[in-house]
């Protein structure tokens, strides 16, 4: 009968006789109770890994929407920079044709041409 030259566990439940994977790292083949405290400290490690991710996609997310309320209060002040300044030469423009129309009449006042 053909078997596996793998090492496994057996073990014995109230639903009988079960082979399991035994825990192999760090060079150590682990099995029983020394087993389920390293697949538990290992799940332990990758939840503190996921949860240190999470963290950090928090913390960029927040940063990005930081930097998005600075960009669109940039883009306010510079809207109003904007009509500022086309308002300053829409005044400056009344202000040359107000000087030139009162040029005008001036010299019709004086009897010039």
């Amino acid at each position: 009968m053909a078997h596996s030259n793998q090492v496994r566990e057996l073990m014995l439940d109230h639903e009988g006789i079960h082979l399991s994977d035994v825990y192999t790292g760090a060079g150590e083949v682990l099995t029983g109770a020394a087993r389920v405290a390293q697949e538990t400290r290992a799940q332990a490690d990758n939840l503190a890994v996921r949860k240190a991710h999470e963290r950090e996609q928090r913390a960029l997310e927040l940063k990005r929407l930081d930097l998005m309320a600075r960009i669109q209060s940039l883009e306010a002040q510079l809207a109003g920079i904007d009509e500022e300044a086309a308002l300053a030469q829409i005044e400056q423009a009344q202000r040359v044709a107000v000087s030139a129309h009162d040029a005008a009449l001036m010299f019709r006042a004086r009897g010039a041409d």
